[in-house]
């Protein structure tokens, strides 16, 4: 054991010597690179900017919140051409978008995780803003306030709202996934007012966690019997080693490992997509921890959320709609449980064909057809937008965002 442990500190103090940059094989040109590649198919005019807020208590500080978008005013000087997030750029102005939807990612995921989808979100006439959290994607990455759950809503929420001043926007659509969901949640809950519509896809949080494990005892509510290796992997969720922790500890062996991930699960991609997207997420993960802290901070093991929503979601005077995958492992029963309890009715809840967790590169059409689908209904009164202007004796501009 003795021999085992001076092992692990002498490979511990090597990798602090030479230096983490020769250790994980990775930079921010390796991500920002990864992450162009992964969008290149994208043939929507748009642009990739990092937007510029101030956040916590040092007024001087300014960080970056990376973001993809399709408005025009994001375009150059006359409108004329855009540049595509792969480096290019095609001709074309667009006409002002009269709905815009802010989209934000769920953990350990980046904006570029929403390619598949942008074009036919586009084609429907959106203005479309997605982004990376502070501290995940290329945004920027400020420490974390590891271990306390107040101050890690507001590392997410107050961040997302100086991104809301800093690019211009009143009020929007605003769609999360999984965390991404969750922490949109509680940003509606604060700033009620710049939400139209809260579109949740297959979001944790919802339902309060099991007394076991709030307890501590997670691995009972798998199996009574659960396995020790089972039991310290749920610890050491505990304990703040996250899945990047441990593809940051692999070093030189992370892309394998991540590879082979990506390749177990997204089998329905194609083999040059699956290098693309392994590729992102291994650079994504490999950078200085920050935002993927929250995973403690916010989650109690097996994502159940700290302070669940489901007494939250009724409080909000907003339309709601939820998305889940067909075979997700967020239980689209934890939405229909609360859905005749929600303010404004009716409440969308679909489920996307052959999808599981990550909808958009699962069932990438479908996903968008039901986005739509929440979109094209005034909520307010459960009848479709289009069946409503028909009645009108003149036709009205109705703007959900400018």
């Amino acid at each position: 054991m003795a021999y085992w442990l001076f092992g692990c500190f002498g490979a511990c103090a090597m990798t602090w010597v030479v230096g983490r940059r020769f250790w994980c094989p990775t930079s921010q040109k390796h991500l920002a690179d990864a992450e162009a590649n992964l969008l290149r198919d994208v043939r929507t005019p748009g642009t990739l900017r990092m937007v510029p807020i101030r956040y916590g208590t040092n007024a001087s500080a300014t960080y970056q919140i990376n973001t993809w978008s399709n408005s025009r005013s994001w375009m150059t000087n006359d409108g004329s051409s855009a540049e595509c997030a792969g480096g290019i750029t095609r001709q074309g102005a667009r006409s002002r978008s009269e709905r815009t939807l802010v989209i934000c990612s769920g953990y350990g995921a980046g904006l570029a995780f929403w390619a598949p989808t942008l074009d036919q979100l586009a084609d429907a006439g959106l203005t479309i803003y997605v982004l990376d959290w502070l501290g995940t994607g290329r945004s920027s990455r400020p420490d974390f306030p590891i271990g306390n759950s107040p101050a890690a809503h507001d590392f997410f929420v107050d961040s997302l709202e100086e991104w809301r001043k800093s690019v211009g926007l009143d009020s929007f659509t605003l769609m999360g996934h999984s965390l991404g969901a969750y922490l949109s949640t509680h940003y509606a809950m604060r700033y009620n007012s710049r939400v139209q519509h809260l579109i949740l896809a297959s979001p944790c949080g919802i339902p309060p966690a099991p007394a076991a494990v709030v307890e501590g005892r997670a691995a009972e509510v798998i199996s009574p019997n659960a396995p020790w290796w089972l039991k310290l992997l749920l610890k050491g969720w505990e304990w703040n080693f996250t899945p990047h922790w441990f593809v940051r500890a692999l070093g030189p062996l992370g892309p394998y490992a991540v590879r082979k991930g990506v390749n177990s699960r997204f089998g329905n991609l194609s083999p040059e997509t699956r290098d693309r997207l392994a590729n992102y997420i291994y650079h994504t993960w490999s950078q200085r921890g920050s935002g993927e802290y929250a995973m403690n901070a916010l989650l109690y093991p097996l994502a159940f959320a700290r302070e669940p929503l489901m007494e939250v979601l009724p409080t909000l005077s907003l339309p709601i709609s939820f998305i889940y995958g067909e075979h997700d492992w967020m239980d689209v029963a934890a939405a229909r449980s609360v859905q005749s309890r929600l303010q404004v009715q009716p409440v969308l809840v679909e489920q996307v064909a052959s999808a599981g967790h990550h909808i958009y590169f699962d069932n990438p059409r479908h996903t968008v057809d039901l986005v739509l689908q929440a979109l094209s209904c005034d909520l307010l009164s459960g009848e479709p937008r289009a069946a409503r202007e028909q009645q009108q004796p003149a036709p009205v501009a109705v703007a959900v965002a400018s």
